[in-house]
């Protein structure tokens, strides 16, 4: 079974994308520590239901 993806967003800008659930969670729980007073922060997680090709996404990344 595949692992699903999930995207990740801070006040609607995406910062990642196609990340595991279980690093998404490290990653928001990092964000939650550091940024505790940041009460305007807007953190969600989104799961990516279309199939995706990660080998050109990362292409993608790298010309950016």
């Amino acid at each position: 079974m595949e692992e699903e993806k999930y995207e990740i967003f801070i006040d609607n800008r995406k910062v990642g994308e196609l990340v595991g659930l279980n690093s998404a969670l490290i990653f928001i729980r990092g964000l939650f520590n550091e940024y505790y007073n940041d009460t305007k922060m807007a953190i969600s997680l989104r799961r990516v239901r279309e199939p995706i090709d990660e080998d050109e996404v990362w292409e993608q990344s790298c010309l950016k």
